[in-house]
């Protein structure tokens, strides 16, 4: 029998359910509000991460294709520019009989006008308001001027009819193409400070959230303990109420062991009914089991150490029912007792750190249950044989073996 059958069987033993279901249920439903509160955390940690993520994927979108389109500005103004259209159309008007710079001024007139047509979807796409007609016409008009410079002869013209020939008013082309750069740039800048400010807003707002989950669980998580250890300190005090009543000595050790709690049967059985608590094991005291080589002897307390159980316990040897010999002050008689222990060191609002249960006992009808099982064994061995029939030697050393 355990010490959890001996607790079974005492008549209060429905109070180690302190509340019963409802504190069940308590805890069962503290527990579900700290899942929900994790639960809650994880799933909105997930859709304000990917929300994040989804404005830095348009944010990088944004700075690539304003990349994109800063790099096809510069392209345009480089066939447009110094080192361009314009460079090759005065060489073609002031050097009329060499028709290459016609060629290399048309090949920058055609890429600039596909680099301008591409400039306005990307731009369109994005719905950024910008007005380029005026340098659409102006490349127009350089190309009929090209076509002109390859159709008339124009070295017999001075410099006024040449002028009125040739000369294109580009200050619209100009004003057109300053404002596209800058209406791009402060768009993009407008674009990703918008993106910023988005990303800015939800990490604050996750963070404000994610402290109030954490504070939330916090609050319950610290309920819930004091709810748990309150209904524990519940359960230990009737715990060791139960004791006080059980038909078995029950002796509290501490881990020093010191004797910190007896109950009322111990005090009977150690024959100590006004010993005041804390107090030291007594000098003289031992607990060997019955079956040690020192119990068989005249004097089974003759010597402590090994042999002694509470030494033993207090080191971390478990015991049930164990036969053993008490004997609680010197000159007393030796008492038969089982012992059996139980560490209880996990009830922090309990002195006790282990508990010796005795129960009476009595070590010569173990001893003669084993003679009387060495003997039955015996004659089981030889199946003609049977106790009434046998006779002789062997039979005799049984039958006084039995009677000692």
């Amino acid at each position: 029998m355990t010490f959890s059958d001996i607790l079974a069987r005492h008549p209060d033993q429905k109070l180690l359910r302190p509340g019963g279901g409802v504190a069940r249920l308590q805890i069962v439903l503290w527990n579900a509000a700290l899942m929900s509160i994790v639960l809650t955390f994880i799933f909105a940690s997930i859709a304000f991460g990917a929300r994040i993520a989804d404005l830095r994927h348009r944010q990088e979108n944004i700075t690539t294709k304003n990349t994109m389109l800063i790099l096809d500005m510069i392209r345009l103004e480089g066939e447009l520019g110094y080192g361009g259209f314009i460079h090759n159309y005065k060489n073609a008007v002031l050097r009329p009989g060499e028709p290459r710079n016609i060629e290399k001024a048309e090949e920058n007139l055609e890429r600039a006008l596909r680099l301008l047509r591409r400039i306005e979807l990307a731009v369109r796409g994005d719905e950024i308001p910008i007005t380029i007609e005026g340098l659409r016409q102006t490349l127009h008009t350089y190309s009929d001027r090209l076509i002109t410079l390859k159709q008339e002869d124009i070295t017999a013209l001075g410099a006024r009819e040449l002028d009125l020939v040739l000369r294109v008013n580009d200050m619209k082309a100009l004003d057109d193409l300053s404002q596209l750069i800058t209406t791009i740039a402060e768009q993009a800048l407008v674009k990703t400070a918008d993106i910023s400010d988005g990303i800015q807003t939800l990490s604050n707002f996750a963070a404000a959230i994610g402290t109030a989950l954490l504070a939330a669980g916090f609050v319950i998580a610290r309920e819930r303990y004091n709810f748990a250890r309150k209904a524990l300190s519940a359960r230990v005090t009737q715990y060791f109420g139960m004791l006080e009543t059980l038909p078995q000595g029950v002796i509290g050790l501490s881990a020093e062991g010191r004797i910190v709690s007896l109950n009322q049967t111990a005090r009977a059985l150690l024959a100590a009914p006004a010993l005041a608590l804390p107090a030291n094991w007594p000098r003289g005291a031992v607990l060997l089991a019955c079956d040690e080589p020192a119990s068989a002897s005249a004097s089974p307390f003759g010597s402590e150490g090994e042999s002694d159980l509470v030494t033993l316990a207090l080191r971390g040897v478990s015991f049930e029912r164990k036969p053993a010999l008490l004997r609680f002050a010197e000159g007393e008689r030796p008492r038969p007792v089982r012992l059996t222990t139980w560490c209880c060191d996990r009830f922090e609002d309990h002195p006790a750190a282990l508990l010796l249960i005795l129960e009476p006992g009595n070590c010569r009808k173990r001893r003669r249950r084993k003679v009387d099982a060495s003997a039955v064994s015996g004659w089981r061995r030889r199946p003609s044989a049977s106790p009434r029939r046998a006779s002789g030697p062997a039979a005799a050393a049984a039958f006084g073996q039995w009677r000692a």
